[in-house]
């Protein structure tokens, strides 16, 4: 009967270790999980959806009196009195493109945009294998508007290139505006997506006197 006490109590001694250990390595492996999850860098997912939600930017000028957007890659654009651009390096034989969004005021006389078109572009055609591909109403910024794209050879780094033009332009009041996509004729399709985007997006403003 002794003996069957004394084997009792080495039992619930052994059990009573084990539960022991048991509760020492949940509760270290409770605090080394919660640990982890504390040096995990949680701002890395807000850092991702941050950077996507700059891929595109929102571009606005009072003086010119235009908004739009365009995407992020196309680095900063290049402003000058009238027109802002985008461009890739002079140096690149592949990723070659030109975006200008133009504001013009126009001289007396101007009635539609058959006469700005006849005006602006008549001199083109001089420009060697030149060619109209596409001669189309459309509108731009709620407004009436005509596209007009033309190919034809350019000398781009000591070679002759084909290239195409593409203007989107309308006129409010005595003002013109132009976006202008160009680029080598292979790499128009790729660049007009992201250009038709623009156009989209495009806004005549008030203008800051």
């Amino acid at each position: 009967m002794k003996q069957k006490a004394q084997n009792d109590s080495i039992v619930i001694a052994f059990i009573t270790t084990i539960v022991i250990a048991g509760a020492c390595v949940f509760v270290n492996f409770y605090g080394f999980s919660v640990q982890a999850i504390n040096d995990y860098p949680q701002d890395l997912i807000v850092q991702v959806n941050e950077t996507s939600s700059t891929f595109i930017r929102t571009y606005e000028n009072p003086i010119l009196g235009v908004k739009f957007e365009y995407p992020l890659e196309w680095g900063e654009p290049s402003i000058r009195d009238n027109s802002v651009s985008f461009s890739s390096s002079s140096n690149s034989k592949t990723q070659f493109f030109d975006i200008t969004i133009s504001v013009e005021t126009l001289p007396p006389g101007f009635i539609d945009l058959q006469q700005f078109m006849r005006e602006k572009f008549g001199k083109y055609q001089t420009l060697p294998e030149f060619k109209i591909v596409e001669l189309n109403k459309t509108t731009l910024a709620g407004f009436p508007a005509l596209k007009l794209r033309y190919n034809y050879l350019e000398n781009l780094l000591l070679n002759n290139v084909n290239v195409t033009s593409m203007n989107v332009f309308t006129i409010k009041g005595n003002t013109a505006y132009d976006i202008l996509l160009h680029t080598r004729v292979s790499n128009y399709d790729f660049y007009l997506s992201e250009v038709q985007k623009l156009m989209d997006s495009f806004k005549i403003i008030s203008i800051l006197s």
